[in-house]
């Protein structure tokens, strides 16, 4: 298989990505984090700008998008959501596709995608491999929960917008339960490193 491999790691909101994404960065694995992305397009990308100018002016604060009246608008007209993602979305794909040119050149054997649309935006389709991390509904509630400003109401809205658990995990290469404690969940992830580096499919 030509290298870079590219494994795209996804989950349902609260189930672990970002504890799993920190592992591979510990491993000295590069990880292009998808919402990073978004928000760097957001400050800097003057094809995302002007299309959300286009749509409403106030959107825009000195220059950059106001990513606070951003939010309050989709939650004033979820419709507005859909247009946005048709503008954001593939300019996201872009980006990535840029990251994995870069680690072609710089000779880098496998780089990790961390979206948590993957399959629900089809970018699974730029992964030669895909992991999900899962956890109990009951948990998953409880870290997002425990997070700043959120409420019940928003985490039902967020989690309408992604698939079930089980449809992500039935869509996986590879999955890992991030209900165990770390060093189980560690060890996990080095065999499906394993078997990722040593496959040939």
């Amino acid at each position: 298989m030509e290298l870079p491999r590219v494994l795209g790691l996804t989950g349902s909101i609260g189930t672990g990505k970002s504890t799993v994404a920190k592992m591979f960065r510990r491993l000295r694995i590069p990880v292009i984090d998808a919402d990073k992305i978004v928000h760097q397009l957001y400050e800097a990308s003057p094809v995302l700008i002007k299309k959300v100018r286009a749509y409403q002016d106030s959107l825009i604060h000195k220059g950059k998008v106001d990513r606070h009246a951003l939010s309050q608008l989709v939650i004033k007209e979820p419709s507005f959501l859909a247009h946005l993602e048709d503008i954001v979305h593939p300019l996201v794909k872009q980006a990535l596709l840029e990251a994995i040119e870069a680690a072609k050149k710089e000779k880098v054997p496998l780089v990790v995608l961390e979206v948590p649309l993957l399959f629900e935006v089809k970018f699974d389709s730029l992964c030669h491999f895909t992991l999900v991390v899962h956890a109990p509904q009951a948990l998953q509630k409880e870290r997002v929960l425990n997070r700043p400003d959120m409420t019940e109401e928003k985490l039902l809205k967020i989690l309408a917008r992604q698939l079930p658990q089980q449809e992500k995990i039935n869509c996986a290469d590879f999955t890992l339960d991030t209900s165990r404690p770390r060093v189980h969940i560690f060890k996990e992830l080095l065999k499906h490193l394993e078997r990722i580096c040593s496959s040939h499919a």
